[in-house]
C-alpha cells in the first residue's frame, strides 16, 4: 500500500526519488530481486500475489496454494489507487493491467454469500470458513475503480460489485454500526467472527462503499 502514497508525493513535491523509490519496491516484490535474495510474489499461474515467501511452497490440506484474501485485497486496491495516483500512461498500463489480471482471477472464487474468503483457493478451509470483510471490500474497491475507470467490462464485474456490496451492507455491517466479520491483525489466512473489527477494516469497507457509489450513480440511475 505504499505505492500509490509514494507516487502522490512524487506528483506533489516533483522529487523523482519517491516514485523511483516505489517503483523499485514494486518491481521487486512483484517481480523478484535482481540483486536480493527477494523472490517474486506475483504468482503467474494462479495471478494473485502471495503474502510472503514463505508461503510459496505451502499448499493447503487439498493441494492448492495458500493465497491470502487481505494480502490480496491490499495488492488490488493498491494497483487502483496506484493508477490514480499517477499520469504517466506506461506506468497506468501496469497498474491496469496488473488489476484486471487480479479481478479475472478472483471474480470465480467470490462465494454465493457475496464473500471471499480469508483462505482464497480453498473456502472450506475448517480453519477459516467464515465471510471476511476486509478482502471483501479491497476486492469490491479495487473491481468498482475498474469498472469505473473503464478498465473492467460493467456488464462482467458491475453482478459482482453489487453482490460484495449487498453482503457488506447487510452482513458485515450491524444495526449498532459495527462492521464485523474483520480477520484481526495477522499474517495469513485466520478466522474470524461477526463481531470481529478493526479500524483498517472500517477503513476499507468506507473505501468500497464510496467507489460502488460511484458504480451505482453512473450505471445503476
Amino acid at each position: 500500500m505504499g505505492l500509490p502514497s509514494m507516487l502522490l508525493y512524487a506528483n506533489r513535491t516533483g522529487d523523482v526519488r519517491f516514485q523511483e523509490w516505489a517503483l523499485k519496491e514494486y518491481n521487486e516484490t512483484t517481480n523478484g530481486g535482481v540483486n536480493s535474495s527477494q523472490p517474486a510474489l506475483w504468482d503467474l499461474e494462479s495471478n494473485l500475489y502471495w503474502r510472503d515467501h514463505t508461503y510459496i511452497s505451502q499448499r493447503n490440506t487439498d493441494g492448492s496454494k495458500i493465497f491470502w484474501g487481505r494480502g490480496n485485497g491490499w495488492a488490488i486496491g493498491a494497483m487502483a489507487l496506484a493508477h490514480r495516483a499517477t499520469a504517466d500512461p506506461s506506468l497506468q498500463e501496469e497498474f491496469s493491467g496488473r488489476l484486471k489480471a487480479m479481478a479475472q482471477a478472483l471474480l470465480p472464487l467470490q462465494q454465493s454469500d457475496g464473500f471471499w474468503r480469508a483462505n482464497l483457493l480453498f473456502p472450506t478451509d475448517p480453519k477459516c470458513p467464515n465471510p471476511e470483510t476486509t478482502s471483501t471490500s479491497f476486492f469490491t474497491f479495487g473491481m468498482a475503480y475498474g469498472i469505473n475507470s473503464g478498465i473492467l467490462d460493467s456488464a462482467t464485474y458491475l453482478p459482482v460489485v453489487t453482490k460484495a456490496w449487498a453482503a457488506l451492507s447487510s452482513t458485515a455491517l450491524k444495526p449498532s454500526g459495527l462492521v464485523g466479520w474483520c480477520q484481526p491483525a495477522g499474517a495469513g489466512p485466520n478466522p474470524a467472527t461477526s463481531n470481529s473489527t478493526s479500524d483498517f477494516c472500517v477503513g476499507a469497507f468506507l473505501l468500497a462503499g464510496s467507489e460502488t457509489y460511484r458504480v451505482a450513480s453512473k450505471f445503476l440511475t
